[in-house]
């Protein structure tokens, strides 16, 4: 999911975050407890890198989308991105812990591969090299900051868990009062961290599951009602006070509360028109809730040893101006120009006609991929279109690929409307089943731009009947990322085949389509 819109106020406070440290709760030596705190930095200023490279891919993605509608004289110059690439950390080094060290050698090498990258970048931009190749190489960098960032994460809380592991090595002495009340928050944190790499998994897969936070909320509440019982011993300094323990922990639970709200409402915002699942919302509230936990922490009397708490970034989904075209060679066509040998298909189109669809690389690319491949079918293959903007329609019912009315139904499919996914759908479904032929191999091919919302219901419904032996494909002629986020997940779903269509490859994989034998 694209963080644009929480990318300011998340900032502002990862700014007072970056200060605090990371990890758990235990008693131990301070000679260990020194040096996790000081791998724990490091870790802390890679999250930082982590946010300032995002920063940077943002603003420089932003002005690539719009770079493709300007003129060759606009083009000139327009696209920058930096001066230089961020500058690199020194790995924290610990007398006794080479495993830690070799963590944060790790990740000290990663953070070496990102400037280079960046570097690479810059060197590609100051040569105006976009100019001779459409931002192809530029769309590719693009792709490796994705890659980084994602192993970024993935070695941050690798790194972690290393920290936690040393300093849970120790012998705990007798838990006080701090003590005891930090592990009912490690409880709720715990929790929060296993929401929220569930949501996260969510956006990027929504034929997943919902999350599911009632544990949580449930906890939360244990924590909101048990407030006087667990700080018990902890002395309150007053009302509003940052200083005080009692303020930061309530601070705490309100920052949880929100989160269980907002993966509550991930199901609304997956059954709205604009497909937005708001993860980068619920890490902003997973942070702040690290962030309090970590005042309260720092608030704890000295000789009292309690571990900080880790914080997560945000997904980075680039906007690519423009796909990759794959080159000629890469799509072998001999292997696609005859159906010999195969059972007959059944193909049945469903085609977002909506106003969106008005482009030469959109609806008419697949009106001439229709043509090309009802060209190489055979008589008894058996081709339906069903339109969907507002109401849906079928235009040809499973009529021979080689009767001229195949052809003439096309000209049925003119942009204009609004979306009705759940009612297409069902349409093209039940087309599927009316004119269903023994031994055919019948598929329901989505064909659109943009997002495409379905109700539990109607998913798995849609589920069902890749199970029959009718799966759901979807071929995307859009250019927003996050769309195909979830058109992917909807071909998961429907055990078809998810494919980013362009003009170098449309005829290829529509006939491709023709030719696969159910999974």
């Amino acid at each position: 999911m694209y963080f644009k819109t929480c990318l300011s106020p998340f900032l502002l406070s990862l700014w007072l975050l970056l200060g605090t440290f990371v990890g758990g709760y235990a008693q131990s030596s301070p000679s260990v407890l020194q040096a996790c705190n000081t791998h724990v930095h490091y870790l802390n200023q890679s999250v930082q890198q982590g946010f300032l490279l995002s920063m940077r891919l943002l603003a420089y993605n932003k002005k690539a989308k719009n770079y493709l509608f300007l003129n060759t004289y606009q083009r000139r110059g327009y696209l920058q991105y930096a001066a230089a690439p961020l500058p690199l950390l020194n790995p924290a080094q610990t007398p006794d812990h080479p495993a830690l060290n070799a963590k944060a050698q790790e990740l000290h090498h990663l953070m070496r591969e990102i400037a280079e990258t960046e570097q690479a970048l810059i060197d590609y931009l100051g040569a105006d090299t976009y100019l001779e190749d459409d931002l192809q190489r530029g769309n590719r960098h693009l792709r490796e900051f994705a890659q980084h960032l994602e192993a970024l994460e993935s070695r941050q809380l690798d790194y972690y868990r290393s920290i936690q592991q040393v300093y849970g090595s120790q012998s705990l002495p007798q838990p006080g009062a701090w003590e005891r009340a930090a592990q009912n928050l490690q409880k709720a944190l715990d929790g929060a961290e296993q929401v929220l790499g569930q949501s996260k998994a969510y956006t990027q897969n929504p034929a997943l599951s919902l999350p599911q936070a009632r544990e949580l909320a449930a906890t939360v509440a244990s924590l909101k009602n048990q407030q006087t019982q667990i700080l018990q011993g902890i002395p309150a300094v007053g009302g509003e006070n940052p200083l005080c323990p009692h303020h930061q922990y309530a601070r705490m639970i309100l920052a949880l509360e929100r989160m269980t709200q907002l993966v509550e409402g991930l199901k609304e915002f997956r059954n709205t028109a604009y497909y937005h699942p708001p993860y980068n919302e619920i890490l902003q509230s997973y942070n702040e809730a690290i962030q309090h936990y970590n005042r309260w922490v720092g608030l704890a009397p000295t000789g009292t040893v309690l571990l900080y708490r880790n914080y997560r970034a945000p997904i980075f989904h680039p906007k690519y101006p423009q796909e990759i075209l794959p080159a000629a060679e890469e799509l072998d066509y001999t292997l696609l120009t005859s159906m010999e040998g195969l059972p007959p298909v059944h193909l049945i189109f469903l085609v977002n006609v909506s106003q969106s669809m008005d482009y030469t690389t959109r609806l008419p690319l697949f009106k001439k991929s229709f043509r090309h491949t009802a060209g190489i079918l055979r008589a008894e293959d058996r081709l339906s279109l069903v339109k969907y903007a507002g109401k849906p329609k079928a235009v040809l019912k499973a009529v021979s690929a080689k009767e001229a009315k195949a052809f003439d139904a096309l000209k049925q499919l003119t942009p204009k409307g609004l979306l009705n996914n759940e009612d297409g759908w069902e349409a093209a479904y039940q087309l599927a089943q009316r004119s269903h032929k023994e031994g055919y191999h019948t598929r329901i091919i989505l064909i659109t731009d943009s997002f495409f919302q379905l109700p539990e219901t109607t998913l798995s419904r849609l589920q069902a009947a890749a199970e029959q032996g009718i799966p759901t494909s979807v071929f995307d002629y859009g250019t927003n990322m996050d769309a195909g986020a979830q058109l992917s997940g909807i071909a998961q779903a429907g055990k078809g085949n998810y494919v980013k269509i362009n003009p170098a490859s449309a005829d290829y994989y529509m006939l491709q389509e023709a030719k696969i034998p159910l999974r």
